[in-house]
């Protein structure tokens, strides 16, 4: 759901995934169709947002958004669908959407938007931002009952923070010495297995996290 230019589609595939790209640019689909078909992948591609996506239900093993539930302009509407075309027993994956954190306003987030938008991640498509909650709530109204959260890739090894805090090339130096600080807060809560200062992390909005759920 919001495939982009396909990278993590072409990546399924190529390990023998049956794979069916949603996404809304039609340039981005005729991209995935160009690769796909320069690389012998034989990919399903539907060019319509995950809101718009009406295509008969219980088909899938896997729902995927990867960096793209954030730019629904609706999306619980997003969410129904990929518990509809979800099998029974069928995964959702929720990940790589940034967080509004616990001390932040909307409002506020929208005014950095405008001001820094590649500090913000702002690429040009649709922008929304939740808290952990939100996401949570959101995935529970559509329909999931269990929603398993837990801290994004990125600060799961040394390897990953070190390579997070080396793409962000934005920042100043205090600014990177902060995020640093901040990214190995919850590195070192996972290495030392204290399990309940990630969760207070996670509830707060002030790590990113995943969600994984069940249909």
């Amino acid at each position: 759901m919001g495939a982009g230019r396909g990278e993590t589609s072409l990546y399924l595939a190529n390990f023998g995934h049956d794979v069916s790209p949603v996404e809304p640019s039609l340039a981005f689909c005729e991209v995935i169709d160009y690769v796909g078909s320069r690389f012998g992948k034989n990919l399903t591609i539907y060019n319509c947002s995950a809101e718009q996506l009406d295509i008969p239900g219980e088909q899938f093993d896997a729902v995927t958004f990867n960096c793209s539930l954030h730019h629904c302009d609706d999306p619980v509407m997003a969410l129904k669908n990929a518990y509809r075309v979800l099998k029974a027993g069928g995964k959702l994956y929720v990940t790589g959407d940034p967080f509004l954190p616990f001390f932040k306003s909307r409002e506020s987030w929208l005014r950095d938007l405008d001001a820094s938008p590649e500090e913000t991640g702002h690429y040009g498509g649709n922008e929304h931002i939740y808290s952990n909650n939100e996401y949570v709530a959101m995935i529970r109204q559509a329909g999931f009952e269990e929603v398993r959260p837990d801290v994004a890739a990125r600060y799961r090894t040394k390897e990953a923070v070190s390579q997070s805090l080396a793409d962000d090339r934005h920042r100043s130096k205090l600014r990177n010495a902060v995020k640093s600080l901040w990214c190995h807060i919850p590195y070192f809560l996972r290495r030392t297995g204290l399990g309940m200062g990630t969760a207070l992390l996670q509830r707060l909005s002030l790590v990113q996290s995943s969600f994984t759920s069940t249909k």
